[in-house]
């Protein structure tokens, strides 16, 4: 197998392309303020943990780690005298 200059087996290129405006690790800062009820939404996200970056930005970011962009409605509390 041809290695090239570097000797190395595990040696990891540059990436081409244009580099990400969001890490990995504040990816997963941001994932974390959402779940523990700190945001709300990828907008207001944006507002608390990325001001310089447009709110479509962390909103792809979001879909791309798996979670929807939308706010479930607040269900009605049904009591006994209800049912």
């Amino acid at each position: 197998m041809e290695q090239g200059d570097n000797p190395d087996f595990y040696a990891q290129g540059t990436i081409p392309g244009r580099p990400r405006l969001i890490g990995t690790r504040s990816e997963r800062v941001a994932v974390r303020a959402i779940k523990s009820g700190e945001c709300r939404d990828a907008t207001d996200a944006q507002r608390k943990l990325f001001p310089n970056l447009d709110p479509t930005t962390v909103h792809r970011m979001f879909i791309r780690k798996g979670y929807n962009g939308c706010i479930w409605w607040k269900k009605p509390w049904l009591s006994h005298k209800h049912v």
